[in-house]
């Protein structure tokens, strides 16, 4: 049986990504072991409307409300707190899917791995440690096990409200001897390019 996964995906306003991000969901997923948690920071836009119209309609559709933009580093590990699944995949709404990428990551995630389709292994100036250039999955789409990031200590919420909290979780995973892998995943980040 494969493994359960929980995608989590933090939000402030963009409701046209939002409403892209929810159909293909809701579409590609509806009947599948999958469980989306979307962490809404404060969203003053058509975002909380939208989410409660798709609460009706996807029983996998869990949504967590704050009252104000708690940060990336918060949410994320608001979502992880409520999620249910083996593996967790941290995923920006600004993402568009071109397949399947739930049956991949099912696959290739296991314990003491952070998978995702960018490994950034050059220096950009914020990744380099005691010159020491360490590389880091980027954050928009980053997959590892809810035992792994247990291990880890989640997000560390100091890099609030963003920035570098992928790369601090990828310093503390490399410092762990565990695993980086850059895995291709039919997906397109739109503000990533």
């Amino acid at each position: 049986m494969a493994a359960k996964i929980s995608v989590i995906t933090p939000v402030w306003n963009q409701w046209q990504h939002m409403a892209r991000y929810l159909l293909q969901a809701w579409q590609n997923y509806k009947d599948r072991e999958v469980e989306f948690i979307i962490v809404n920071n404060g969203s003053s836009d058509h975002t909380l409307k939208l989410l409660g119209d798709y609460q009706d309609k996807m029983r996998n559709l869990r949504v967590i409300t704050n009252e104000q933009n708690q940060g990336f580093p918060v949410a994320c590990n608001q979502g992880a707190k409520l999620s249910t699944g083996d593996i967790l995949l941290f995923l920006n709404n600004d993402v568009i899917s071109l397949g399947d990428y739930i049956g991949p990551l099912q696959t290739v995630v296991k314990d003491n791995v952070i998978v995702g389709p960018e490994l950034n292994t050059h220096n950009t100036g914020w990744n380099q440690f005691n010159n020491l250039v360490i590389p880091y999955v980027a954050g928009w789409c980053l997959a590892l096990t809810k035992a792994t990031y247990d291990k880890l200590g989640g997000f560390d919420e100091r890099y609030n409200p963003c920035d570098y909290e992928d790369m601090d979780l990828c310093y503390n995973a490399a410092k762990a001897c565990m695993e980086l892998l850059r895995f291709s995943l039919p997906l397109r980040h739109i503000s990533g390019g």
